[in-house]
């Protein structure tokens, strides 16, 4: 999944077009992601689910992991039986909002 995310974080746009990271810190960024993320192994496979079968293993670790968010601008996860699974999911932009008004008081 790690060599996924940079392969994607070193495409041009997704960053958009004045990226907050350089491209030389993306492995870095990546780096210190793993040393503080726990593993989550799936013990079962789950597939085929989604319309790109390389996003089901997304699906897998997050079942396995017992989250309860995925955060993907992919359009293969607005799939919205993954709600029967407990797993919401939301674009960055939705996530970054949400951060933002759950830490602005009332």
């Amino acid at each position: 999944m790690v060599i996924e995310y940079e392969d994607v974080l070193l495409r041009p746009g997704p960053l958009g077009s004045n990226p907050w990271i350089a491209p030389d810190q993306i492995g870095k960024l990546l780096d210190t992601l793993c040393k503080v993320c726990v593993p989550a192994l799936p013990r079962f496979r789950f597939r085929p689910f989604l319309g790109d079968p390389k996003d089901d293993l997304y699906v897998e670790c997050a079942l396995a992991a017992g989250a309860q968010l995925v955060v993907s601008d992919d359009r293969h996860f607005r799939n919205p039986d993954l709600r029967a699974f407990g797993l919401d999911v939301r674009t960055a932009v939705e996530f970054e909002a949400d951060w933002q008004n759950r830490r602005t008081p009332t």
